[in-house]
């Protein structure tokens, strides 16, 4: 990934890492990229921000996109019980089980 710089006074300029959602940045958060790295993409809503595409969690150890559970349309995390959305494809059994949250 990219870094960003910051200019402090009028001579000292300090470099920092970029996130690793972030392919080049203008800040340290998710929220502040200029274009999304790897297998990233903006997000529909703010074109600064990059995050996983649908069916997928960013994983802080791997720093990855990792896929949702199956019975996750959307999801924050690996298990069914981690479910933003649900994958009604699989049936209603499937969506009121899962959709806990």
């Amino acid at each position: 990934s990219d870094v960003y710089k910051r200019q402090l006074l009028s001579k000292l300029v300090l470099c920092f890492s970029c996130n690793p959602l972030c392919y080049n940045c203008y800040g340290p958060s998710e929220t502040q990229c200029f274009s999304c790295s790897g297998d990233f993409e903006a997000d529909l809503n703010d074109s600064s921000a990059c995050r996983c595409p649908r069916g997928r969690y960013f994983d802080g150890d791997t720093e990855k996109c990792e896929e949702c559970h199956q019975l996750c349309l959307e999801c924050f995390g690996p298990s069914p019980n981690e479910c933003k959305s649900c994958n009604i494809i699989l049936g209603v059994k499937a969506v009121s089980y899962t959709h806990l949250r």
